[in-house]
């Protein structure tokens, strides 16, 4: 019973710790410039195509409030549309937006203008896993 109680303190510690420095972090990086970087890989080349940005502001999809839209120094395109600003959110447990480290998230295009606080997911297309890091 006492390996339960230490097993479970130790979890809930944890998840404090998950919390708060999460918050930290990603309050950190409001209003920095940022690196977005997608790297190709294929049996001949690496290629990585990067997109610099600043984070304007955190939005909710969904239930998910640690969403970041980012406005781009220059757009993204893709399928005949220009994207100025994207959302990005953390792929990995852990691995935080605000973090001195590069971070793996999921990026986001808008459908709409961004210009709400509060969206649905299928206000957004998932395009792929980026890199992220601060500048």
């Amino acid at each position: 019973m006492d390996l339960l109680l230490i097993i479970f303190a130790a979890g809930l510690g944890f998840t404090a710790y998950s919390i708060v420095e999460k918050r930290v972090l990603n309050n950190i990086a409001m209003g920095r410039k940022v690196l977005l970087t997608y790297a190709i890989k294929n049996d001949k080349t690496k290629n990585e195509l990067q997109w610099t940005g600043t984070i304007q502001r955190k939005v909710r999809i969904g239930n998910k409030s640690d969403n970041f839209v980012i406005k781009l120094n220059e757009p993204i395109i893709q399928d005949r549309s220009i994207f100025n600003e994207v959302v990005v959110r953390e792929r990995l447990l852990g691995k935080y937006i605000g973090s001195n480290k590069a971070t793996e998230v999921h990026l986001f295009l808008p459908k709409q203008s961004m210009i709400k606080n509060k969206y649905k997911w299928d206000a957004f297309v998932h395009v792929r896993w980026f890199t992220i890091q601060l500048q």
